[in-house]
C-alpha cells in the first residue's frame, strides 16, 4: 500500500508542484479577507504534518474479514480516483498562494524545530496545488471509512474528528491554504464520499463482485 501511495498520490503531486511553479502562472486569486486576519501559529505546522499519519489508518484497519477487506480496496481506488481528479484541477486551474509572505522571520525566531520544519516545507512545497485542498479531502474519506468499520469506540471517534478538525484549521494557520481551498476541498470531499465511494462500498458486496473476487483467487 505505500508502494501505490507513492506511485499514485505522490510522484504525481511532486511533478504537478513543479511544473505549476515553472509555469508561475495562477488562473485566479481566491484569497478573502479571512485569509488576511487568520493568524499564523508556527507550532501548527506539526497538526499540518499529521496528514501522513492517516495514509495507513485505513489499510491497517482494513484488514480483518472478508467484507472490510473488500471494502478497503475499493475505498482506495475511489480515494485515488478523487485525488486524481483533484491533481488534474491543481494542472489546469493552478492558484498561488502568496500567503507566505505574511510570515516574518521574526514570528520564527525562537521556535527552533519548527523554523526548520517550514523551511523544509516551503523548500520541496512551491506554494501551488492549492484548490481543492488535499488534506482536507484525503482525511476526511480515511476517517469517514474508519467511522463506517467502527474501528474505534464512540470517544475516540469524536477526538479522531476534533483533531481532523484543528488539521483543517492548521492549513490556513500555516499560510498554506486558502480558506477557499478549505471549503472547496470539504465540499469535495462530502461529495465524494456520498455520491461516490460511500455508494461504490455498499455495492461491491454484490454477487458480480463476489463472482469477480472468487476469480481472482482462482486465477
Amino acid at each position: 500500500m505505500l508502494f501505490l501511495f507513492l506511485i499514485f498520490l505522490l510522484i504525481p503531486y511532486i511533478g504537478i508542484n513543479q511544473i505549476s511553479q515553472f509555469r508561475n502562472y495562477s488562473l485566479f486569486d481566491p484569497s478573502l479577507s479571512i485569509d488576511s486576519w487568520m493568524p499564523f501559529v508556527p507550532w501548527m505546522i506539526l497538526i499540518y504534518f499529521s496528514l501522513y499519519l492517516y495514509y495507513p489508518l485505513s489499510a491497517w484497519y482494513g484488514i480483518g474479514d472478508d467484507r472490510r477487506v473488500r471494502e478497503m480496496f475499493v475505498f482506495h481506488q475511489g480515494m485515488f480516483t478523487v485525488s486524481a481528479c483533484i491533481y488534474l484541477i491543481f494542472l489546469v486551474a493552478p492558484v498561488e498562494v502568496h500567503l507566505r509572505e505574511q510570515i516574518t522571520e521574526k514570528e520564527l525566531q525562537g521556535t527552533g524545530l519548527l523554523s526548520t520544519f517550514y523551511s523544509m516545507l516551503h523548500l520541496g512545497d512551491a506554494p501551488y496545488n492549492a484548490w481543492p485542498s488535499l488534506h482536507v479531502v484525503q482525511s476526511f474519506l480515511i476517517l469517514k471509512v474508519l467511522e463506517r468499520w467502527n474501528v474505534w469506540n464512540h470517544k475516540i471517534q469524536i477526538l479522531a474528528w476534533f483533531a481532523w478538525f484543528l488539521m483543517m484549521i492548521s492549513i490556513m494557520t500555516t499560510k498554506q491554504h486558502f480558506f477557499f481551498d478549505l471549503m472547496s476541498g470539504l465540499i469535495t470531499a462530502i461529495y465524494s464520499w456520498l455520491y461516490w465511494i460511500k455508494p461504490s462500498l455498499d455495492s461491491c458486496h454484490d454477487n458480480l463482485w463476489s463472482e469477480k473476487l472468487q476469480s481472482s483467487r482462482d486465477n
